[in-house]
């Protein structure tokens, strides 16, 4: 989807990484936080909608920056997609021979959705040609070092906090109001893109004849699996809010609820962990890996389970802590993840490589 791509541009002798942003939904905040961290480094960030080879031959392009990049040859023709794969194998061999530095950040290891031999091609591809690999954990380091193999430095940058991009002045009620639900009830919230993979139906399930209501908004990419989910709910638990929400919607949304659970049946990165933290939310979470490595046991902030049918009574235990309590827990796990700091590996190594033939960095 080539008319979804972004960038960021160089500019005089400031440095300014090009990127190529291709989730499909606009500047998304994560996106937004990630290029405002960078901008305090002398990195400047320009969202922009061409991608081709002739702007490689710009002398004061330092680099380019790939993100959710199965966007770039995602379409409905087969042979569309090829052709896609291999303009992106050409764009890298050309930014190589351009002495341009290449950037990955794997925000996803697979696509949520539709997944097909082609990403795997894509993802090889970059690997072979990306100077720089950023992962959002650990582990994700591990298992691109292990799959994917690439020839380039990989630097860990964890996702980054959202305490200064969604904000809430609204009680909880005023919250509640605006999305009708119930202020007498505990909420559970799901809220996000309605897609399959965030597990929607397992929190049906396990709540069904239960007194709290399952808050459920967000974007709906599928009305089948909306309806789905309406004829599944027997008791009437769930609430559906199916429109996508703006900034201040979802702050108010992640605040008319409890607790935010967290389904997902796989996933690499979870920047609902982090929005749920940093509005002072607890959250339930399958003990998949890269939530084993962000959420502390024992913790206020958040809960583990092995077995979906755990989430009822971790959800009572977690209610069962003053909301003050969650509320500061949530914040001081946000805070971890100031994204100057989760930046600092990666600016220290661009350091290193932005410097003789390349403008001065910073």
């Amino acid at each position: 989807m080539i008319s979804f791509l972004r960038w960021f541009l160089l500019l005089g002798d400031e440095v300014k990484l090009l990127t190529f942003k291709t989730f499909p939904y606009g500047w998304h905040p994560y996106l937004q936080c990630y290029s405002n961290a960078l901008a305090k480094f002398g990195i400047k960030v320009i969202p922009g909608e061409n991608f081709k080879n002739d702007i490689l031959s710009d002398e004061g392009l330092t680099g380019v920056h790939f993100h959710w990049i199965e966007y770039l040859w995602t379409s409905s023709s087969f042979y569309a997609s090829i052709k896609a794969i291999l303009g992106f194998y050409s764009f890298l061999k050309e930014a190589k021979q351009n002495r341009k530095l290449i950037l990955w950040t794997v925000h996803n290891h697979e696509r949520h959705e539709n997944k097909s031999w082609l990403d795997r091609i894509g993802y090889k591809i970059i690997s072979n040609y990306a100077d720089v690999v950023v992962v959002h954990s650990k582990w994700s380091k591990n298992f691109v070092q292990k799959v994917f193999k690439p020839s380039g430095h990989i630097v860990v940058m964890y996702h980054g906090n959202f305490i200064d991009y969604f904000r809430c002045n609204e009680s909880i009620e005023d919250s509640r109001n605006r999305f009708n639900l119930d202020f007498n009830k505990l909420t559970v919230g799901i809220i996000g893109a309605i897609r399959r993979y965030r597990g929607h139906d397992i929190a049906i399930e396990v709540f069904q004849g239960s007194n709290i209501q399952l808050f459920i908004a967000g974007k709906c990419y599928d009305k089948n699996y909306l309806d789905s989910l309406a004829e599944l709910d027997r008791s009437g638990i769930a609430i559906f809010w199916p429109q996508a929400l703006s900034d201040s919607e979802y702050a108010s949304a992640i605040n008319a609820c409890d607790v935010i659970l967290l389904p997902y049946r796989k996933i690499t990165t979870s920047g609902a962990l982090l929005a749920s933290w940093s509005l002072g939310r607890s959250v339930i979470s399958p003990d998949q890996p890269y939530f084993l490595e962000l959420i502390p046991q024992n913790s206020a902030a958040g809960s583990l389970f092995k077995d979906y049918h755990q989430i009822p009574s971790l959800f009572e235990s977690l209610v069962s802590i003053p909301f003050e309590d969650r509320y500061s827990s949530s914040l001081e796990e946000a805070r971890k993840y100031d994204w100057d700091k989760v930046v600092s590996d990666l600016i220290s190594f661009l350091k290193t490589r932005v410097g003789g033939d390349y403008p001065s960095f910073g």
